[in-house]
């Protein structure tokens, strides 16, 4: 089987050669001539994998929700965690003006 992959490969890069760049009739004799190397039969792969706890914070909403001290939350790809309890509105949301509200946190 590895020989028939081979001279198919083989045969099509001849052909692709061929009609690129219209060789004359020595210069199909020489391309017929060329040996390219063989592929491997068979192909290992090795996977690699790092398993992480998964931790899944709640994305921040801005729709009357509860929030108790200590909650963490995804707003904008950053954690926050609430400082004081209090239910969130719009306006509301975790950055550097709701400070007394919300920490950015690593």
């Amino acid at each position: 089987k590895k020989s028939t992959i081979s001279e198919a490969v083989n045969q099509w890069l001849i052909q692709t050669l061929t009609n690129w760049i219209k060789p004359t009739t020595k210069q199909r004799l020489i391309l017929s001539t060329i040996t390219l190397p063989t592929i491997p039969s068979t192909i290992t792969t090795t996977t690699t994998t790092t398993s992480r706890p998964s931790v899944r914070l709640p994305l921040w909403s801005a729709l009357l929700v509860a929030y108790e001290k200590g909650n963490e939350v995804l707003y904008n790809g950053m954690k926050y965690r609430c400082v004081t309890s209090h239910r969130s509105y719009a306006g509301a949301e975790p950055g550097l003006l709701t400070w007394a509200l919300w920490r950015k946190i690593q």
